[in-house]
C-alpha cells in the first residue's frame, strides 16, 4: 500500500530543499511505500535526481519496450547486468551481495 499523499508531499518537499540548498545528494533511496507511489518517481525523474526505490515484486515498471515486472526484467538480465558489491564487513566476516 502506498505511503500516504501527505507524508509523500512533505518528504519531496524535503528533498526539493536540500537540492535548492545545494547539498551534495545526487539520489534517493527509499522503501516500497515510494516505490509503489508513481507520482514520487515523477518528480525525481523530472528533477534528475537518481532513485532507488524498493517495489514488490508484482508492480508493473515501465520500460522502454513497454510494462514489466521487476522480479521478470532481473531474470531476463544478462550476466554482465550485475555487479558484486560489498556491503562492509560484519561480525562473520564479508558481505558479499550480487
Amino acid at each position: 500500500m502506498p505511503g500516504s499523499p501527505r507524508k509523500t508531499a512533505l518528504d519531496l518537499r524535503m528533498i526539493e530543499r536540500a537540492i535548492t540548498a545545494s547539498l551534495p545528494a545526487k539520489w534517493v533511496t527509499a522503501d516500497e511505500a515510494y516505490g509503489q507511489d508513481s507520482k514520487f518517481r515523477t518528480w525525481l525523474q523530472q528533477h534528475r535526481v537518481g532513485y532507488v526505490l524498493a517495489v514488490p515484486r508484482n508492480q508493473r515498471l515501465p520500460t522502454t519496450a513497454g510494462n514489466s515486472r521487476p522480479d521478470v526484467l532481473a531474470a531476463n538480465a544478462p550476466a554482465l547486468a550485475w555487479k558484486r558489491r560489498s556491503c562492509g564487513t560484519g561480525p562473520k566476516g564479508p558481505r558479499l551481495y550480487n
